[in-house]
């Protein structure tokens, strides 16, 4: 959650972004990404959406934990891509982190665990408790309020500004989740 209580989700541009900069990495180590089609982006849309679905006027999924859960889960298991879907749930999982000024705890090895193991599983609510299980340490500590990038994207200025400043800040992000 930001200073306002408000989650914010990842949108479509932010995740092709996301996607552009982890192919050109993993394309350094000979484990390609292939780009995504349109139905490919329709499908990740709708897992980056998920999160926020209501029903009857409510979040189907109310904390900062829930979506994150829900949206790793869904990005995994809609198989949106030919290949890369566990990588770029770890990345989008990272950033939505990120974006919600939340500190991401998780180790490297404890994240790939959580991604293969959801890829491999066949009970949907028995995993999604356990990605929730599993993220609820980290989701409790905030970022240091020293100075935060987001507070800048409430300023209202165009929306191409916002738009650059978002990708800005999927750059910051990817490079750290790559550095490690």
């Amino acid at each position: 959650m930001n200073r306002n209580n408000t989650i914010v989700g990842i949108d479509k541009e932010i995740f092709q972004t996301l996607l552009k900069e982890a192919q050109n990495r993993h394309r350094e180590f000979n484990e390609p990404i292939p780009n995504a089609n349109k139905d490919s982006l329709d499908k990740v849309e709708a897992c980056l959406l998920l999160p926020f679905q209501t029903a009857n006027q409510k979040y189907c999924y109310k904390c900062f934990t829930s979506k994150a859960s829900i949206l790793f889960y869904a990005l995994i298991k809609n198989h949106c891509l030919q290949n890369g879907n566990k990588r770029m749930a770890v990345l989008s999982l990272g950033y939505f982190f990120y974006l919600n000024e939340r500190m991401f705890l998780l180790s490297n090895d404890e994240i790939y665990r959580l991604a293969k193991i959801t890829a491999l599983s066949t009970n949907k609510t028995k995993s999604i408790n356990k990605i929730h299980k599993s993220l609820m340490q980290s989701a409790k500590y905030k970022f240091p309020n020293a100075f935060s990038l987001h507070g800048l994207l409430k300023i209202k200025k165009s929306s191409k500004l916002r738009r650059l400043l978002y990708i800005q800040k999927a750059k910051l992000k990817m490079q750290t989740l790559l550095a490690k």
